[in-house]
């Protein structure tokens, strides 16, 4: 008996954390790796992520079956694993997208003027999921984040702003 329930709960939390995923058209961050989003996608290598120096592709948006995309990029790290998905889109579809992104993820932050810059932060277990879409353009990006890439660009601007700041006392 002690078996089977121990074997019950095993079962119940894999599949608890199989869920627990962030899965964005077809690409799971953490996971997936470069030569799963070439089986998925004819993604193109479009250069080096100046964060995390992994490869960063561009996927064909008639590939994403998603209305108002304009360009997706997918960019992994060092260890060849997806985290970051970018998406942009019209700005006309920031409403709806952030209708669909609020039925499935916990919003943490959101600012709608009538006019300005409009935003809305959600979390989900190892990721941020960010739609943003600036004032007078004409294009919303939608972005799926994995915690460890904010922590990594976060540590880069840091240091970029350290390095700034000893650079103006130098010349002073």
């Amino acid at each position: 008996m002690k078996i089977m329930i121990s074997t019950l709960l095993s079962l119940y939390l894999l599949s608890f954390s199989a869920f627990a995923d962030t899965t964005a058209f077809g690409l799971t961050l953490g996971k997936t790796t470069e030569t799963e989003l070439k089986k998925i996608y004819h993604a193109k290598f479009t250069g080096v992520n100046e964060y995390t120096t992994g490869n960063t592709y561009s996927i064909p948006v008639n590939q994403l079956d998603i209305e108002g995309a304009r360009n997706a990029f997918a960019s992994f790290d060092t260890d060849l694993t997806l985290n970051y998905i970018r998406i942009e889109f019209r700005q006309s579809r920031f409403k709806a997208l952030n209708q669909i992104l609020s039925s499935k993820y916990t919003l943490t932050e959101q600012r709608i003027p009538f006019v300005g810059n409009k935003h809305a932060f959600y979390n989900h277990e190892n990721a941020v999921i960010e739609l943003i879409a600036p004032h007078l353009s004409n294009t919303a990006t939608l972005g799926y984040i994995t915690n460890e890439y904010v922590k990594q660009v976060q540590t880069f601007e840091n240091d970029k702003r350290k390095r700034a700041k000893a650079s103006e006392l130098e010349k002073l």
